[in-house]
C-alpha cells in the first residue's frame, strides 16, 4: 500500500470507539470524516448533506443514524441500536470528528443526524445483503 500512498494503520482490534481512537491519536488528525467500507450505496450529496449538519452543529463529533424501522423493512442485519429523537436507530457507519478533542476511548458530545434513507441502511456483511444492494441497484431505486 505504501507504493500507492496509502498510510496503513493497524489498530488494537478492540472495538469501533476504541480503534477510532487509536487511528485519530496515531496519525494525529483534526476534523475528519470516517466511513465505513461495506457502504455501497452511499452517494455524493448525501456526504454532502452529513459535512453540511456537521459544520452547523457546533459539537465536536456528528454521527449518522437511520431509523431501525428503515433495516428491518430491509431484512438487514441490527447489531445494535438506540434511542435518538424519541425513535430506536441504528449508526450507519459515518462519523464526522474532530480529532483534536478526541481522548482515548472516551465518547465526544455529538449530534445525531437521522436520515430517513433507504440506501444508508444498506451495509454488506452478509451474502443476503449483497443481494439486496444489488437488487436495489438493477430496480434504479438508487443511483
Amino acid at each position: 500500500m505504501r507504493q500507492l500512498g496509502v498510510q496503513v494503520i493497524e489498530t488494537p482490534g478492540k472495538d469501533y470507539v476504541s480503534d477510532m481512537g487509536y487511528a485519530v491519536q496515531t496519525l494525529k488528525l483534526g476534523v475528519f470524516l470516517a466511513i465505513a467500507a461495506d457502504l455501497p450505496l452511499v452517494r455524493g450529496e448525501m456526504i454532502d448533506a452529513v459535512v453540511e449538519r456537521y459544520e452547523r452543529c457546533g459539537k465536536p463529533a456528528l454521527t449518522v443514524a437511520v431509523p431501525l424501522e428503515i433495516k428491518a423493512k430491509l431484512g438487514m442485519c441490527i447489531e445494535y441500536s438506540f434511542k435518538a429523537e424519541d425513535k430506536d436507530v441504528v449508526p450507519v457507519g459515518i462519523n464526522v470528528i474532530d480529532g483534536r478533542k478526541r481522548y482515548g476511548d472516551e465518547w465526544l458530545d455529538q449530534d445525531i443526524y437521522l436520515m430517513n434513507i433507504e440506501e444508508l441502511a444498506v451495509n454488506i456483511n452478509t451474502l443476503s445483503e449483497l443481494q439486496l444492494a444489488e437488487r436495489l441497484l438493477s430496480q434504479n431505486r438508487v443511483l
